[in-house]
C-alpha cells in the first residue's frame, strides 16, 4: 500500500513535468506501470513468504542474492518493454533520456545515491548488502535490456566513411 501511495503521489506531483519531459507514450507507460507494480507486488508476496519459510534467515547473503536476481529479472523485463514501476523510475528515465546514458546506468546512479544515504542511517552492513543487490540486479537488468549475447553488430550508413572511420 505504501508503494502504491508513494508512486501515485509522485505521479500527481510531477505528472505535467514528466509528461513534457518524457512524452505521451512514455508517460502512459509510467502510469500503467505505477498502477500494476504494487498490484503485482501484492500478488507475488506469498512467494516471498514460502521462500522465507524454507530458508535459513541467518543466511542473509543467500537471501540478498535471490532478491537481487528476482529484482533484476523483473525490472529488466519491465524496462525492456518500455514501462517503469513509477516512483523513482521516472527520475531514472529522465536521466537516461536527457543525459544519453543507458537505463541500467541511470538506475545504478539513482539507486546508489539512495543506498549511500540509507547506509548513513542504517549502517555499513546494510549498505554492503544493498550494494550487492545493486550490482547483481543491474547486471541482470542490463543483460535483459541489451540481450544475453556479447556479440552485437551495428551498421553505420554514411556518406562520410573516412570521417567515421577516423572517429572509430
Amino acid at each position: 500500500m505504501m508503494n502504491l501511495l508513494f508512486n501515485h503521489l509522485l505521479l500527481i506531483l510531477v505528472f505535467g513535468c514528466f509528461f513534457l519531459l518524457l512524452g505521451k507514450e512514455q508517460s502512459r507507460n509510467t502510469i500503467i506501470g505505477s498502477i500494476l507494480y504494487p498490484i503485482m507486488v501484492s500478488a507475488t508476496a506469498p512467494i516471498a513468504k514460502v521462500i522465507l519459510n524454507y530458508s535459513d534467515l541467518t543466511e542473509y547473503l543467500v537471501i540478498v542474492c535471490l532478491a537481487s536476481c528476482m529484482y533484476g529479472i523483473s525490472n529488466g523485463l519491465i524496462y525492456k518493454e518500455g514501462y517503469t514501476t513509477g516512483g523513482g523510475d521516472v527520475i531514472m528515465q529522465i536521466l537516461s533520456k536527457y543525459m544519453n546514458i543507458p537505463t541500467a546506468v541511470s538506475n545504478f546512479i539513482y539507486s546508489f545515491i539512495i543506498i549511500f544515504l540509507s547506509g548513513i542511517v542504517f549502517g555499513i552492513s546494510t549498505f554492503i548488502y544493498a550494494l550487492i543487490i545493486l550490482f547483481i540486479s543491474n547486471l541482470l537488468i542490463n543483460r535483459i535490456i541489451v540481450g544475453i549475447s556479447n556479440r552485437k553488430v551495428f551498421y553505420i550508413c554514411t556518406s562520410k566513411v573516412s570521417e567515421v572511420k577516423d572517429i572509430i
